[in-house]
């Protein structure tokens, strides 16, 4: 799951192993395990994802069949 925010903010979380890529609005990737303190500034983040995905599943919108979406990577 990749989440961008508006100011600026990109998380991304591996369904997979649960590890956290966290890029900050200058461009500064950092990358987190399960047992590495994440600072105060991604867990704002992260207290949201809740929220966003109640808010994908109460849509009305109706898929009809799976559309996958392939994960870009922005090169700078």
């Amino acid at each position: 799951m990749q989440v961008h925010h508006d100011d600026g903010c990109v998380v991304t979380i591996n369904s997979a192993t649960g590890a956290v890529q966290f890029q900050r609005p200058e461009g500064q990737i950092l990358q987190y395990g399960e047992k590495d303190v994440l600072p105060d500034d991604l867990k704002i983040k992260l207290v949201q994802i809740p929220k966003i995905v109640r808010y994908l599943m109460q849509t009305e919108m109706k898929i009809k069949s799976p559309v996958l979406i392939p994960r870009t990577r922005v090169v700078r």
